[in-house]
């Protein structure tokens, strides 16, 4: 078995030796590959840090302001390999810092030792800080230079102007331009939590983006279409965490105008309309026309997110700006200003006549709500609590009883405060918002 083998292989040999078609293919391709490996080797010998490589990527907007080293590499592709580079974007826009930038070479360009060509701009590890006022800046500036963009395990700080608002880590993300639309998709972590993100822009000006992050049930849609002629931007905004749903329609010129929109959730559902605005600091006026409001859970939700020290939620609320309108409730009001929170003519029962004043200005497990609650008597009569509710304690503090031609002693508020506490709140602040428990407390005064 073994000779016939043999036999077969040295008769297969003498064939192709025989053949002259065979050799001139043979010797075609030896070549080839020759010239291909010397073709792909002579960049080798090189001395890429004196050419200038800061002009080449300056005709693409970037700027090259640091390196230590510059290689070149075969495999996978021919690319160059820029060591602990500090780079940065026309306008300032962005600095990235201690990165590996690859260079990923158009293959007819390899030779060229001045104004070579690059197709992809890989940006591998390192730390980048971006600043949000001048995100459009640099879209523009990626979108012009026509080049793919690929982040791979890159770490980047959010700011706006001189304040840091967060990071995101482990970054992997890729611009794409084609004919017809420029794709952006991103994916890492945020406050531990993996997110992806993705951005399209197509040649009508019509763009979507969307944002997921799964382990929050959390997920966002944005389509709008840019006008040229006047920048204005209008389009549509879908907004899911957990168990909350928010969709409106927009309008962006100077402020974001909001219409036909609505907010659902298991505290309340209501349409929603107004403005926000967010240069130079975010602020908002929106009008909330209730269909209904559950107050207890409502109360529920303002408890865990203020008055505990290590709520994630405290320090929004703290910087929030704007103000509430609820239609279905005239004159009422909820305004956010200055590390305040004021609600005024706030309907807890119309037909009971009802209302409750209040303001909140210290947060934490040291948090209090003062608070005034008005019935209305008659027409021109009421009576007015007041007081301070203490949310982490689960206690209520009466200040003053106010009626018209009556007068409550210092006595009489102190066992009126024990009796609220001890018998009706019982370390559970959710029964002193029962409307007929208010209801009847305030009788007891009458």
């Amino acid at each position: 078995e073994f000779r016939r083998v043999l036999f077969r292989s040295e008769k297969n040999f003498f064939i192709f030796k025989k053949s002259k078609s065979a050799k001139f293919f043979l010797y075609i391709f030896i070549s080839l590959v020759v010239v291909l490996f010397t073709y792909l080797f002579i960049p080798k010998f090189y001395n890429y840090s004196d050419l200038k490589i800061e002009k080449i990527l300056t005709n693409s907007g970037i700027v090259l302001k640091d390196s230590n080293k510059i290689d070149y590499h075969i495999f996978p592709s021919p690319r160059l390999s820029i060591k602990n580079a500090k780079i940065g974007f026309d306008n300032e826009s962005i600095d990235i810092n201690s990165s590996e930038i690859l260079l990923v070479l158009n293959f007819k360009d390899i030779l060229k030792k001045e104004n070579f060509k690059f197709k992809k701009f890989i940006i591998k590890s390192g730390f980048s800080k971006l600043d949000l006022d001048n995100i459009e800046d640099l879209v523009k500036i990626i979108s012009k230079n026509n080049k793919q963009i690929f982040l791979k395990k890159n770490n980047i700080l959010i700011t706006q102007g001189e304040k840091d608002l967060f990071e995101l880590k482990n970054i992997e993300g890729r611009y794409i331009i084609s004919n017809n639309s420029n794709k952006l998709s991103i994916n890492g972590t945020f406050l531990d939590h993996s997110f992806l993100f993705g951005f399209e822009q197509n040649q009508n000006n019509k763009s979507s983006l969307s944002l997921k992050v799964p382990s929050l049930n959390l997920s966002s849609n944005l389509f709008y279409k840019k006008d040229d002629t006047s920048n204005k931007k209008d389009g549509t905004l879908n907004f899911q965490i957990l168990d909350n749903l928010i969709f409106f329609k927009f309008l962006e010129e100077k402020e974001i105008l909001i219409e036909e929109g609505y907010i659902r959730n298991n505290l309340l559902n209501s349409s929603l309309q107004g403005s926000l605005s967010f240069k130079p600091n975010f602020t908002f006026k929106l009008n909330l026309d209730l269909n209904y409001l559950r107050f207890i859970k409502f109360f529920e939700f303002l408890n865990k997110h203020l008055f505990f020290d290590n709520s994630e939620s405290l320090e929004f609320f703290k910087k929030a700006n704007g103000t509430l309108v609820i239609s279905k409730m005239p004159d009422s009001l909820i305004i956010f200003e200055n590390n305040d929170i004021r609600f005024s003519n706030i309907t807890l029962d119309k037909e009971k006549n009802i209302f409750i004043n209040g303001k909140i200005s210290e947060y934490g497990s040291k948090g209090k709500i003062q608070f005034d609650l008005i019935k209305q008597l008659e027409e021109s009569k009421k009576i007015v609590i007041s007081g301070t509710i203490l949310p982490f304690d689960s206690k209520i503090r009466i200040n003053e009883i106010y009626q018209e031609n009556k007068n409550y002693s210092k006595e009489v508020m102190e066992n009126y405060e024990t009796k609220i506490n001890n018998k009706i709140l019982k370390k559970n602040l959710n029964n002193i918002f029962d409307v007929n428990v208010i209801d009847n407390l305030i009788n007891e005064l009458n």
